[in-house]
């Protein structure tokens, strides 16, 4: 009976009669033994050459060990090479065939060691002035998988250091370290975002925040991630200490913002962007959160006049926004202010002719149609005492002078100007004080203040404006009330 032999079996029988032959060779375990050995000697020598004159920044040793040595690969390529060496004399042609297919994958192992090697060392850099070529690329691959770790932080911490950086390298560093916290919140490890943080806080001063490109890339994903970690809501310990690490930076980067023109645009339309949430509860606490470093760094900004005529329209205190509840941001900004200026206000109490400039600045800005001295009445009265006699008797901080007006041909323009504002600031005061100047209230007050008289013309006079606030109120009141 004929075998049939099939093509398979064919291709076998052939590839026998080529290879038996080869493996066989007395002279082929001495090549492979002596390129062994030379790989190996070429690569110790390399690897000890890359230690000591292959570094320009800190971390170079990491990223060669990491990225060009390969330190587990090249250990694995060693026993692919030696394995097979030990083994030879001992197998079949067959397992030497398996054994010399092993022996290449750790030869090609080792030339690509020396390739990787080739590249970092033809290309030279200085530490003040570092190139976007393989070093760097390496550099960059090296960072994306940073630890979570002492390691990583040590890392990071020189690369913050480097000198001279370039706009380019400074930009990709900013990406590469936010890849990096996402990275760890994505995995839930709060512990490392917030050890990154603030490692990255003691380092601000370094970064060139000036650039607008560099100041919108960190501070709009500092926002994203504090509205990430507010919606967690565990509320436990590390989530609470991480929360509170990203209000500081935020903080910081507003600072900063009041303190560039070319940024504050930048500051507050970011800012915007991220309050126009739909999330009330998250909105409310972040403006508490913001509000007391806009406040107290605004007029200490060279540039406070543009900070106001920035500051969003829907955000300050006027009438209309209080009424409307698709502004209800305004009501937010309102109750902050309310907390910050009832300590100052208190503060200054018992201090004659102490000006506060700061609550000067911020009650403008943020009540743009108010009359400031009226507003300025009204408030150190509510938060200050609510007591007539108290408020006589106790000089006020701030709203000594009216807005400034302009004729503009008729004489009689700048006087009706101020009597709206101090209309606006009775209608505002009654909007948002409605138990404080109810009409039974008011009713005492007014009857408390014709009991008083004052020697003193300073403070007759507050008695006296402080009276017919007041009766304007009252008026007000009732004819609301009578239709």
């Amino acid at each position: 009976m004929q075998t049939i032999v099939t093509p398979l079996e064919k291709i076998l029988q052939r590839t026998n009669l080529f290879l038996v032959p080869f493996v066989n060779q007395q002279v082929l375990p001495d090549l492979m033994q002596t390129l062994a050995i030379g790989l190996i000697t070429i690569t110790i020598a390399l690897a000890i050459f890359l230690a000591e004159n292959g570094t320009i920044v800190e971390f170079d040793r990491i990223v060669i060990w990491e990225k060009i040595v390969q330190g587990k690969f090249l250990l694995t390529s060693l026993s692919f090479l030696l394995i097979p060496l030990f083994f030879w004399d001992l197998s079949s042609s067959i397992v030497k065939f398996l054994l010399f297919i092993i022996y290449i994958v750790g030869v090609v192992g080792f030339l690509s060691f020396l390739f990787r090697s080739y590249k970092w060392i033809e290309e030279w850099e200085s530490k003040d002035r570092r190139i976007e070529g393989y070093r760097q690329e390496k550099r960059l691959e090296f960072l994306d998988g940073i630890s979570a770790d002492q390691q990583g932080l040590i890392v990071w911490e020189h690369v913050w250091q480097l000198e001279n950086k370039s706009f380019s390298e400074e930009k990709t560093y900013v990406e590469k370290f936010i890849s990096n916290i996402s990275s760890f919140l994505d995995t839930n490890n709060q512990k490392a975002a917030l050890d990154f943080l603030s490692l990255f806080e003691d380092f601000l001063n370094d970064l060139t925040l000036s650039n607008i490109v560099i100041f919108e890339t960190i501070f709009g994903t500092l926002l994203n991630w504090h509205k990430r970690i507010f919606n967690i809501g565990e509320n436990a310990f590390q989530q609470r200490q991480l929360q509170k690490k990203l209000e500081q930076l935020t903080k910081y980067f507003i600072e900063k913002g009041f303190f560039s023109d070319e940024i504050l645009y930048s500051l507050f339309e970011e800012l915007q962007d991220h309050v126009s949430s739909e999330d009330k509860d998250y909105k409310k606490q972040f403006i508490k959160m913001i509000a007391p470093t806009f406040f107290e760094n605004s007029t200490h900004s060279p540039d406070s006049h543009t900070i106001w005529s920035s500051f969003p329209s829907e955000w300050k205190v006027t009438e209309a926004n209080i009424v409307d509840s698709q502004y209800n941001t305004a009501n937010a900004w309102f109750e902050s202010f309310i907390d910050w200026a009832r300590q100052r206000i208190l503060q200054h109490r018992n201090q004659e002719g102490e000006w506060d400039k700061k609550l000067e600045g911020v009650t403008e800005g943020l009540f743009p149609f108010v009359d400031p001295i009226t507003w300025s009445i009204i408030l150190t009265f509510i938060l200050g005492v609510r007591n007539v006699k108290e408020f006589i008797e106790a000089p006020r901080s701030f709203g000594f002078m009216s807005r400034v007006h302009y004729s503009w041909g008729n004489e009689s323009r700048p006087r009706e100007e101020m009597e709206e504002e101090e209309n606006q600031a009775i209608e505002l005061a009654l909007l948002l004080f409605k138990r404080e100047f109810s009409r039974k209230n008011l009713k005492k007050y007014i009857g408390e203040l014709e009991q008083l008289s004052y020697e003193k013309e300073d403070q007759e006079d507050r008695r006296k404006q402080l009276k017919s606030i007041f009766e304007n109120m009252l008026k007000r009141l009732e004819k609301t009330e009578n239709g």
